[in-house]
């Protein structure tokens, strides 16, 4: 079902506010379909490309050493790829 809605794919090769427009379309996407939120990272990953997928292949699947995907909350996967992707400065434009 996921991939039916033509989810975007996020490859960290745009400016800057990708990665929040990139967020924002995912989640409407699970809101459409009613995503349970153990699903979210899972699906999520899915539509990661190049640096993207590298970064959670590598750094991300590093910081939650041991845990399941199911395991992992929206919450912190999104958390962890504002870090890395959002520059600060886009970060407190986006949450002021």
């Amino acid at each position: 079902m996921f991939k039916d809605k033509r989810p975007p794919y996020f490859d960290d090769e745009a400016d800057s506010f990708i990665a929040e427009d990139w967020l924002e379309e995912i989640e409407n996407i699970f809101e459409a379909m009613e995503c349970p939120d153990e699903k979210k990272v899972i699906l999520a990953t899915t539509a990661m490309r190049k640096d993207a997928q590298y970064w959670w292949k590598s750094d991300c699947r590093t910081q939650f050493a041991g845990r399941s995907q199911h395991d992992i909350t929206w919450e912190e996967f999104t958390e962890l790829l504002r870090e890395h992707f959002v520059p600060p400065s886009i970060r407190e434009i986006s949450y002021a």
